[in-house]
């Protein structure tokens, strides 16, 4: 690197290199590394800019090795640090019960930070239900952190909830649900959607073959 320094002399004092010009001392080097006149240390020892403003363009983008730009610098509000997706088009069926049982189709995601949201999007498919008649199916989103047990990522109250009341004996619809869920940590989260009926004799369909159900899970930076 070439480079020259303008200054009126240069002087050692006190295991430091000061820089002068005139009686004015401008910068100062020592074994910390380059200071200001006033004080400021604006490179550390080991090279690393450390209390001083980086000039627009004066750092090549050669320069800046890919390993450097991390997510977690990437983390202003809003942006998207990473998005995952998990396709199947197996069948799921469940021949009723009023409990929330697992469908056994999961995503799984690992945050870069505890404080980010993910954004759980669930689509596509064939929700099917065959009742005995005036009967409901309900699906809600579960989570597992940690490969610990499962648990809904609502509050119980049904609002993520996909609710199906057919009039008629059998109906089938596409899933559209999307959900921002708060996992708070950085450990793997896997989601899994349950579901559940209130007759003992009707049949759910989670999805049916050949038709494709799509989960995405996006991390948004809080």
């Amino acid at each position: 690197m070439a480079g020259t320094i303008i200054c009126d002399f240069i002087r050692t004092d006190a295991n430091q290199l000061s820089l002068n010009v005139g009686n004015t001392t401008f910068a100062t080097i020592n074994s910390s590394g380059f200071f200001s006149n006033t004080g400021t240390q604006l490179i550390a020892a080991n090279g690393k800019i450390s209390g001083a403003s980086v000039i627009a363009s004066s750092i090549p983008t050669a320069a800046i090795a890919d390993s450097a730009i991390t997510r977690a610098k990437m983390g202003y509000a809003g942006a998207i640090l990473q998005v995952v997706s998990n396709t199947t088009k197996t069948t799921y069926s469940f021949a009723g019960g009023t409990t929330f049982t697992a469908s056994g189709f999961t995503t799984s995601i690992t945050p870069t930070s505890s404080s980010s949201k993910i954004l759980v999007l669930l689509n596509g498919g064939q929700w099917r239900y065959s009742p005995s008649g005036g009967n409901e199916a309900w699906m809600s989103m579960y989570r597992s952190i940690a490969s610990g047990s499962y648990s809904a990522i609502n509050s119980g109250a049904g609002i993520d909830e996909i609710l199906i009341s057919p009039a008629a004996s059998t109906m089938a619809i596409a899933h559209s649900y999307c959900y921002l869920d708060s996992p708070a940590t950085t450990s793997s989260v896997t989601y899994q959607p349950y579901v559940k009926n209130n007759s003992g004799s009707a049949t759910v369909y989670f999805n049916l073959a050949d038709v494709y159900v799509t989960m995405t899970l996006i991390e948004v930076a809080a």
